[in-house]
């Protein structure tokens, strides 16, 4: 903010809450600072006005890698998941945008198999191995402990029969209420949301039990 200090410390003494106050709650919440006071510094100093503009855009799930004809990653065999699989013959059509999907956890392998046989199910494809130098398909957020712009890689994307869309993530069950976690959640909802996709997060534990509706 290109404000004095003297001046900073004008406006919050003269606050409804006082200069105590939010110092007190400044420095015991962060966040605070960043969502809360600097913004209604602003808006006390400016006037603010807000227009939002919504754009459809195509986005490479994963592009054509530079110099080589693969890209190089590892994972537990158990994990790895490929296209040749005979087992999956009669689905290689509803995905695979990779000939090999390296997963970070048995639940997110257990989930693309089920959602691969739903038949429900038109298309599931796992993106969130790959990064924005392999793939377009990422939302912006905002990191609420290091207050930076960050840029997030949803687990899958999903188009069903129905012609809905969703973008799932899979977390542990001791995530489902960590602050970043919830942070692209809300950046996911307010940005895919706009384009007709819905969000959601799927808990381990439901996936591995078998307990949550495709």
């Amino acid at each position: 903010m290109n404000f004095s200090p003297l001046e900073v410390q004008r406006i919050l003494t003269e606050s409804q809450d006082g200069l105590e106050q939010i110092l007190f709650w400044s420095n015991t919440y962060k966040q605070v600072v960043y969502e809360i006071l600097i913004p209604k510094i602003f808006e006390y100093k400016f006037k603010i006005t807000k227009s939002q503009i919504t754009e459809d855009n195509e986005v490479v799930l994963l592009k054509f890698p530079q110099g080589k004809n693969y890209y190089k990653f590892s994972g537990k065999p158990e994990l790895v998941i490929m296209d040749s699989d005979k087992q999956l013959e009669n689905y290689k059509t509803k995905s695979f945008h990779a000939d090999t999907y390296v997963f970070d956890s048995k639940p997110e392998r257990e989930l693309f198999l089920q959602y691969l046989e739903n038949d429900t199910v038109e298309e599931i494809f796992f993106t969130g191995m790959f990064t924005s130098k392999q793939g377009d398909f990422y939302i912006q957020y905002i990191d609420p402990e290091a207050n930076s712009v960050r840029s997030y890689f949803p687990d899958f994307v999903v188009k069903k029969r129905d012609g809905s869309r969703e973008i799932i993530e899979v977390k542990g069950d001791n995530k489902k209420d960590d602050p970043v976690v919830l942070a692209k959640k809300a950046a996911t909802e307010e940005q895919a949301g706009q384009s007709g996709y819905s969000y959601r997060m799927i808990l381990g534990s439901e996936i591995m039990n078998n307990n949550y509706e495709i």
